[in-house]
Formats: structure tokens, sequence, C-alpha cells
């Protein structure tokens, strides 16, 4: 029995701890928009979503979309200069949801992190936050746009 005690002692995994779990989420509150792997817009999301509607339908939600974003966009400004934070997290929970509608993923996360942040009473980061959104919104809203009005769209 002593002599398999000292087998076990002499182990190198004796009393060895298992290495710590190594964390592959961002761990900060708000992830970095690089933490999204998507473009500016996840076409194969917006393929699915252009699918389940007639084509002039969906090309009016479209244009539609990227006029309410930027009222949304205003809307947020607005509410945070008079400190009205419970609408800049309504305001911003619809561009989310709009956005992942139309493939623009890294808009839905900008505008997710914002809300978490008016949430969590992080305030004094969401003007970064939201030059953060409205430059995202800006970049997916330039790929739409160029979709919308490509000649191969034209009909």
């Amino acid at each position: 029995m002593t002599a398999e005690i000292a087998d076990v002692q002499s182990s190198p995994h004796f009393l060895s701890l298992p290495e710590p779990a190594v964390e592959t989420r961002p761990t900060h509150a708000f992830p970095v928009l690089a933490d999204v792997e998507a473009g500016a817009i996840c076409w194969k999301n917006f393929a699915a979503f252009e699918a389940i509607m007639p084509t002039d339908e969906f090309r009016d939600l479209l244009a539609s979309y990227l006029v309410d974003v930027e009222l949304h966009l205003e809307q947020i400004a607005r509410s945070r200069a008079r400190q009205d934070f419970s609408t800049v997290v309504i305001e911003a929970r619809c561009i989310a949801i709009q956005a992942a509608a139309f493939g623009a993923m890294r808009v839905k996360a900008a505008a997710e992190r914002l809300e978490r942040a008016c949430e969590s009473g992080a305030l004094q980061v969401t003007y970064k936050l939201i030059s953060e959104l409205a430059r995202t919104c800006e970049d997916a809203g330039r790929q739409l746009h160029n979709w919308l009005h490509s000649p191969m769209r034209s009909m």
C-alpha cells in the first residue's frame, strides 16, 4: 500500500490543479463591435427576409427603414440631451429589431450596447455609444441604399 501511495504522489498529476478556463467572450460590459463577425450587412439574413415578400413590398419596406432609422437616431440624440434614458432604450431597441431583419447585425449590436448602457446606469458612455451607433447605421445604410438603387435591382 505504501508503494502505491508513493506511486500516486510521484505522479506529475498529483495535486495539480486544472488550468483555469479561458474566457472566450468579451469580458467588458459592452463588447466592441469587432466582436460581431458580420460585415455591415449579413447578406444571408437580408436575402432570407427579402424572400418572404413580393419584391415591390420589400423595396418599399427597405426604403422606409432607411428613413425610419434616421428618425430613431434623431430621437435618441434628443432624448439623451434631455437625459430621458428610457426613451433612448426604446428607440435603440426599435433600431436593433429593424436592423436584424435587414441583416444589419453590426447596427443591431451597437443598438443593443447602447440599450444595455442605459439600462445598467453606465450613462457616461452613452455619448460614445450613440456616435458609434450613428456610424454603423451610416455604413449599413450606405450598403442598403446601394443595393436598393443598383441597376440590377431596377425593374
